[in-house]
């Protein structure tokens, strides 16, 4: 009897020796998952004693390259990177919400037309350019302001403005003087019946005027009214008479005393009205 105990003891060293040789488990081939799976290296298909009895293998016991069911935690705790096993995929980390683009802010509002500075953009289309100021004479029939005549045609027309009288004729208006007319300005709020020859349409926001001889006129009624030059308009010529002036550095012309700032239109030499 107690030589058969000393051989069994000896058998079940030796069966024991023997596994631990052939089948060297180690720490990171198992894992119990969950609710009791058990998750090794090699390729057995247990039952219900670990719970609900599943034991996987990625091949052999001794390839530990991917264990499935491992935490993330004990998977780098062993080692093991590749912790890729399609039935418990290894969440990578997550990106915080990415921040986008914080608002844009939009153009700020524009500060409206500025009486001296024109400039290019779509406020100010035109923008400043010098140019030599050259008097424009708009005929032989045509005289700048302060011109003396001695007689006036006989189609001059009598207009009362302001209770004043002048007398208009061919784009001109004459105030009687000691001995004769002398050309003036025209006076805002003047009507006349028919445009004088040579007259140019002004396009000004929407609004059609017409330019002749240093003035303005508006259609009105039946006729037409003298009005002050509009800002913003665009014209190519100014009579004799007009001076320049400075104004921030810049050079303008004044004329019946209204600035114009000299600039470029379409290529050409123009003057545009900016008080």
């Amino acid at each position: 009897m107690k030589r058969y105990t000393t051989t069994r003891l000896l058998a079940t060293f030796i069966l024991f020796c023997f596994m631990i040789i052939a089948f060297p488990f180690t720490a990171p081939a198992q894992h119990f998952h969950g609710g009791g799976g058990f998750h090794g290296g090699g390729g057995f298909h247990g039952g219900d004693d670990f719970g609900h009895g599943e034991f996987h293998g990625g091949g052999d016991f001794g390839d530990h390259s991917r264990i499935s069911g491992m935490s993330r935690g004990d998977a780098e705790a062993f080692g093991h990177p590749h912790y890729d096993h399609p039935d418990h995929p290894f969440p990578g980390p997550h990106p915080g919400p990415h921040p986008g683009p914080g608002p844009h802010p939009g153009p700020g509002p524009h500060p409206g037309p500025d009486p001296y500075h024109y400039g290019p953009g779509p406020y100010y289309p035109h923008p400043y350019y010098y140019h030599p100021y050259y008097p424009y004479n708009w005929g032989p029939y045509w005289h700048p302001a302060g011109y003396f005549v001695a007689g006036i045609a006989a189609t001059a027309i009598a207009i009362n403005v302001a209770s004043s009288m002048y007398y208009y004729n061919a784009g001109l208006f004459y105030t009687p003087v000691s001995n004769g007319y002398q050309v003036v300005a025209a006076p805002v709020g003047a009507m006349i019946s028919v445009l004088p020859p040579g007259c140019t349409p002004v396009l000004v926001n929407g609004i059609t005027y017409y330019y002749y001889g240093g003035t303005f006129y508006l259609p009105e009624g039946s006729g037409y009214q003298v009005i002050a030059p509009p800002s913003g308009a665009v014209i190519q010529n100014l009579p004799s008479g007009a001076e320049q002036v400075q104004q921030d550095g810049q050079t303008y012309m004044r004329y019946n005393g209204t600035l114009y700032q000299p600039v470029l239109d379409n290529g050409e030499d123009a003057y545009q009205v900016v008080q």
